[in-house]
């Protein structure tokens, strides 16, 4: 076993650890004083690796900060700049292996300036009804690589969309199932199951 490390008195963030206090997990938790006066009790591995840095009245200071200098906080827009976030930065998040996972990245000037990125989305053609898409799929979400697009045409560009070869004419799964009037899927699962283009076009348009 491994020499337990004293945390008493130190300071990480806005907390202090006052004393140990039990396990979790297996893991030695420490009860913290926070700067804003709550006492909080807090699993030593989040304080060592600055996952925890205060009781989380932090983050409660930075979403009122964000909430007062725009006041958009009720809008597409906002939701669409914090999912990108977390999609980026937050492991919690289902999507997350797609984007942080892979090294993906929010740019600086819109990571921390929302302000920022409503600016840039307004003279590059926002609308409700559109989604934000990288250009190039394997880099970050700057104002360089993205643009807003419809969810048809960012399925097109997904990077793992298949595309299919009919009689010299080349199109994604989409494009094909939207002409011959049937779900994406009957394609994929056709594609998976080893068919040859012409063995799926026959399929979808007969001989």
């Amino acid at each position: 076993m491994g020499l337990r490390i004293d945390l008493t008195g130190k300071k990480f963030g806005r907390l202090t650890v006052i004393k140990e206090n039990g396990r979790r997990h297996g893991e030695v938790c420490w009860e913290c004083k926070c700067e804003c006066g709550n006492v909080v009790t807090v699993p030593s591995y989040t304080l060592r690796i600055g996952e925890t840095q205060s009781c989380g009245c932090y983050q409660r200071e930075q979403t009122s900060k964000i909430n007062t200098v725009h006041g958009d906080t009720d809008t597409s827009l906002w939701r669409r700049w914090r999912h990108m976030l977390w999609r980026c930065n937050d492991q919690k998040c289902k999507d997350y292996k797609n984007y942080g996972g892979r090294g993906i990245k929010v740019c600086n000037e819109w990571e921390d300036n929302y302000l920022a990125f409503k600016e840039w989305s307004i003279a590059n053609g926002y609308k409700e009804d559109l989604t934000i898409d990288r250009i190039d799929v394997n880099g970050d979400y700057s104002p360089d690589n993205c643009r807003w697009i419809t969810l048809q045409e960012q399925q097109n560009n997904r990077r793992n969309n298949i595309k299919l070869i009919f009689d010299g004419v080349e199109k994604t799964a989409s494009e094909w199932a939207k002409i011959a009037n049937v779900s994406p899927s009957k394609i994929y699962y056709r594609k998976r199951k080893g068919w040859t283009d012409e063995q799926i076009e026959e399929y979808l348009f007969g001989a």
